[in-house]
């Protein structure tokens, strides 16, 4: 009789384990889906976005010069201020850094023609980021390590405020 109640436990503990994992955020399982209206649907590993290539900030210190007009010197200068902050503060956690359009392209997702971008964390929370502003910001995606688990971050360097970045991104819908 003992043993059948213990094995009954260590079934019902198993069931409890399998459906924490099933309703886990996707960034845990390091996953980021891009979503669109047309119904496709891209899951991207977190894993094997760390080994591409994303933007070199020791580069950009060095090039800063490089680049043609005021505007684009502001660009630079303020993702090199927030990336030294970053550093500064978060000395062990690795970070990696990509445009939005880098994430597009490795989905193979057709964005030309969208009415919005919509951003959403594992807590439900979402940015959204209408066609005239992405057009004039740059928008970055980027992948830190967190307690063993890669997080992808919502980064929005020029938005007034700052109102607009969000942790933990789980699903970017295209539409």
């Amino acid at each position: 009789m003992k043993k059948k109640k213990f094995w009954i436990t260590v079934a019902i503990l198993f069931a409890i384990l399998l459906l924490l994992i099933m309703f886990l955020p996707k960034s845990v399982k390091n996953v980021l889906t891009i979503e669109t209206d047309d119904g496709q649907s891209v899951e991207i590993n977190l894993k094997s976005l760390q080994q591409r290539k994303g933007i070199d900030f020791k580069a950009l210190s060095n090039s800063s010069e490089e680049y043609e007009g005021e505007e684009s010197k502001y660009i630079v200068g303020m993702l090199l201020n927030w990336y030294n902050r970053y550093i500064e503060d978060n000395k062990k956690n690795l970070l990696k850094v990509y445009e939005f359009d880098q994430i597009l392209h490795l989905a193979e997702v057709q964005y030309y023609d969208y009415h919005r971008l919509e951003f959403y964390s594992g807590d439900n929370a979402r940015v959204v980021v209408e066609p005239k502003e992405h057009k004039d910001n740059i928008i970055l995606i980027a992948l830190e390590k967190e307690s063993g688990y890669l997080k992808c971050r919502l980064i929005m360097p020029e938005d007034n405020f700052s109102q607009r970045w969000l942790k933990d991104i789980v699903r970017i819908v295209v539409k």
